[in-house]
């Protein structure tokens, strides 16, 4: 599996790989990210005969689709080593389904946002996120506001590879929607308090410019984010 599970050891467990690629830290998140990953292929195929044309042929655009369903499939058993998983598909399918990405790029473009700054993002959304945790004095509503969103963010960063910047946009937007039904949350007038509401604004206000400022590529969904998940 291309970049999620290429520096991974392939007699791993299925679970174990997917868990150590994707960044997950619990079998919450796990059961989550994969049972998303499992709803791929159906996106794929409904987005390419959304825009496919007289020129283009399903039948041969859709080749891969049988054997990448029989990969996730068998993956689902979590019964496998990652090896066994892979050996489902082949390059072909990937190759059909990599087209299939360039055919949905004529819809249009998906802001993709490069690694170094979403490295500096990750710092600061932790650096604030560890000095509000080791706070003492701040009011427990602004404590739970600052971390529940921050730990939404953060599980988009570590998926970012899966669910792209749709994912991140969709963190940023619950984070204000929660900040703007719980004003009472950010408006303690106690000093350290102010100190803190500023910083996670800040963060937001980050986000946001992060988002809406990546370089636009040739649009990889996140639907067709599985064609690299699925190549050794």
């Amino acid at each position: 599996m291309e970049n999620l599970l290429q520096h991974q050891d392939p007699s791993l467990g299925i679970k174990e790989a997917f868990m150590n690629s994707l960044g997950c830290e619990s079998d919450s998140e796990f059961a989550r990210e994969f049972g998303y990953l499992q709803t791929l292929p159906a996106a794929v195929a409904e987005a390419v005969e959304a825009v496919a044309d007289e020129h283009d042929d399903l039948q041969l655009l859709m080749q891969w689709r049988p054997n990448i369903e029989s990969a996730l499939q068998q993956a689902w058993a979590m019964t496998s080593a990652a090896r066994t998983v892979q050996s489902h598909y082949t390059m072909s399918d990937i190759s059909h389904l990599r087209y299939c990405s360039t055919l949905l790029s004529r819809a249009g473009g998906e802001t993709r946002v490069d690694q170094q700054a979403l490295n500096e993002l990750s710092d600061k959304i932790q650096a604030l996120y560890e000095d509000t945790l080791a706070a003492e004095t701040i009011p427990a509503d602004l404590r739970d506001l600052v971390l529940g969103q921050l730990d939404n963010i953060r599980v988009m960063l570590r998926h970012y590879a899966l669910r792209g910047s749709v994912g991140l946009a969709e963190a940023f937007e619950r984070a204000v929607g929660a900040t703007v039904i719980r004003p009472e949350a950010t408006s303690d007038a106690n000093a350290e308090s102010q100190g803190f509401v500023k910083r996670y604004k800040e963060v937001l206000s980050l986000i946001q410019l992060t988002i809406s400022t990546g370089s636009s590529v040739l649009a990889l969904p996140g639907a067709v984010a599985v064609a690299e998940i699925l190549q050794s």
